[in-house]
């Protein structure tokens, strides 16, 4: 019996439909097989990836940021690892035994710890990052490979309001502090110091015993000569500039009573005997002693005072307006 045209062009409709699903479905099943087989492949290879830890930053750092807390250790594949890639070694170095038995060498890295250069968040540290500013501690390595941190123990923490300070000068910069005379010679009394903290008039800085006294003694002859002002200026690159010489020689009995002090460590004592030469007491006398001598005894002294008086009145307005502040915190 002849089948019905209209039924037979179903039917092979019907077939012809069925194949191209078949074929659809094959493709599609062979593509997610491949896809699947190479997804097999790539785990195959991660799994037999080597893999190292680092220390990467934790946030951004400009040159010459402290990098103390702000490192964690990530593991990544051996392969992005750089050749000089800073080690629980490299830092090491600047902790004692002790601490390091302890754990947490990133948080018990001293202050002077520093990047170079300016280093973006997640950035694997290396050897040539790190930068070492001395002045706070000094490091000897003995022959057995140990490492002796001497602590400066006049070190503390000094407030100036007398200095007239940069007007983008902000916490975390570094700083040289200069006296700079009436006939426009200028000396450094301070070298490369970093901003603990500023605001529009005051600046915090850790400073040592031999640099307190050197300091005020600084102060003190700049009430006494007029057209004389201690002031600022920061270093650019932090990270990768030195410091620069101290050139400012204190007078005869602040010298004589640093080398006496018992607060003063034996290794500032020698660098500052260097320093403090008879070419440079020469220079002051020439220069320093020279400009004191225009004024007469009692007007120095009312110089003096006069700026100490003014020194007292800003410390006691900023030490109101903090605590204010606290009380507002405190409500």
């Amino acid at each position: 019996m002849a089948s019905n045209p209209m039924q037979r062009k179903a039917r092979n409709a019907f077939l012809l439909g069925l194949i191209v699903s078949l074929v659809i479905a094959a493709v599609g099943i062979y593509y997610f097989y491949s896809k699947y087989s190479k997804l097999q492949e790539e785990i195959r290879k991660k799994e037999n990836i080597a893999m190292g830890n680092v220390y990467v930053t934790q946030s951004a750092i400009e040159s010459g940021g402290r990098l103390k807390s702000n490192l964690m250790t990530k593991t990544v594949p051996v392969e992005l690892i750089p050749a000089n890639a800073a080690t629980i070694d490299d830092l090491g170095e600047y902790i004692t035994e002790e601490q390091a038995s302890e754990g947490g060498i990133v948080d018990m890295l001293p202050d002077q710890i520093v990047s170079k250069i300016n280093l973006e968040a997640g950035t694997i540290l290396t050897k040539d990052m790190i930068a070492n500013i001395d002045g706070l501690y000094t490091y000897t390595k003995q022959e057995e490979g140990k490492t002796t941190i001497v602590t400066n123990p006049g070190i503390r923490l000094e407030e100036y309001n007398m200095i007239t300070l940069p007007t983008k000068l902000k916490a975390g910069d570094y700083i040289d502090i200069r006296l700079q005379l009436p006939s426009g010679t200028t000396y450094i009394v301070a070298s490369k110091k970093y901003v603990e903290d500023t605001d529009a008039t005051t600046v915090w800085l850790q400073m040592a015993e031999e640099e307190i006294l050197a300091m005020n003694n600084a102060i003190v002859e700049a009430y006494q000569m007029k057209g004389s002002k201690l002031y600022a200026d920061i270093y650019v690159e932090s990270g990768m500039q030195q410091k620069v010489d101290i050139t400012y020689v204190p007078s005869d009995v602040v010298t004589d009573l640093i080398a006496k002090s018992p607060n003063v460590i034996a290794k500032a004592k020698e660098e500052l005997n260097k320093k403090y030469n008879a070419d440079m007491k020469a220079k002051r006398n020439e220069d320093i002693n020279t400009n004191l001598n225009y004024y007469e005894g009692e007007q120095r002294l009312q110089s003096t005072e006069q700026g100490v008086s003014k020194e007292i009145e800003n410390l006691r307005e900023s030490r109101q307006l903090y605590l204010d502040e606290l009380g507002e915190v405190g409500e």
